[in-house]
């Protein structure tokens, strides 16, 4: 005796609605705690489901990963979070830990900015470019995670797959350093600005405000990595050591 076809339908559903569970419950660990943190224990945990439940329709965490990649670019599952807030990925704190006592100088959906409150001063600016579809976030999104499963086992490998450009100036009692990242066509800048009234720095010179001792550039690089960790959604890797 065959089976009922409305049993057969009502069975395809239910394995359907397991693997969309699985590949959220995937996209969402992955988010949280990066490819260092992506096991399928978190996302069976996740999910709500059991761990073989999660190695029945993959066989691995590799293929997991594959198909949590695939059904990104297919648009089937979400990214993880929208663009969040600019200062949600420079936090004050984040700043504080680097720069010093130092408050918050302006803030809006497009940028955020920290100025130090010792001598000489510091500003530290985070800018991402305004009237980012959700399309064009989901396709960045994409391709850094994509780009990243080459590397999930390690840290990631951002200058592998981002276009990224570094500079200093230094003139007229003002050093500016700066850092911009992009991934699609989402772009993310790090500047960096130093009162500066002998016209002495820039290049390798560290910048007195830093309790660190941290170079310019070396500064501008870390918050640069540490934005973009959030920006995509990955867990944080950076942190505020020298």
């Amino acid at each position: 005796m065959s089976p009922r076809p409305y049993r057969l339908g009502r069975r395809k559903a239910a394995v359907e609605n397991t693997r969309a569970r699985i590949l959220a419950g995937a996209r969402d660990v992955l988010g949280e705690h990066g490819f260092a943190g992506f096991t399928i224990d978190a996302v069976a945990d996740r999910a709500g489901v059991a761990r073989m439940t999660v190695y029945y329709p993959f066989d691995s965490k590799g293929a997991l990963l594959d198909a949590l990649l695939d059904a990104l670019a297919a648009g089937t599952v979400s990214p993880p979070t929208p663009l969040p807030a600019p200062c949600s990925l420079i936090t004050a704190v984040d700043a504080q830990a680097v720069l010093g006592p130092a408050t918050a100088a302006s803030s809006s959906s497009t940028g955020c900015a920290y100025t130090t409150t010792g001598r000489p001063s510091s500003t530290l600016t985070l800018a991402l470019q305004s009237s980012l579809s959700p399309a064009q976030v989901t396709a960045a999104k994409t391709a850094a995670y994509k780009a990243e499963a080459y590397y999930y086992t390690g840290p990631p490998r951002y200058n592998d797959y981002t276009w990224t450009g570094s500079w200093e100036t230094a003139a007229g009692g003002i050093a500016n350093t700066y850092d911009v990242r992009f991934v699609g066509d989402v772009e993310l800048t790090i500047e960096l600005t130093t009162s500066d009234p002998s016209s002495t720095l820039g290049g390798d010179f560290e910048v007195p405000s830093l309790p660190l001792n941290w170079k310019a550039g070396e500064t501008v690089n870390h918050f640069s990595y540490l934005a973009f960790d959030r920006l995509m959604g990955w867990h944080l890797l950076a942190s505020a050591s020298g």
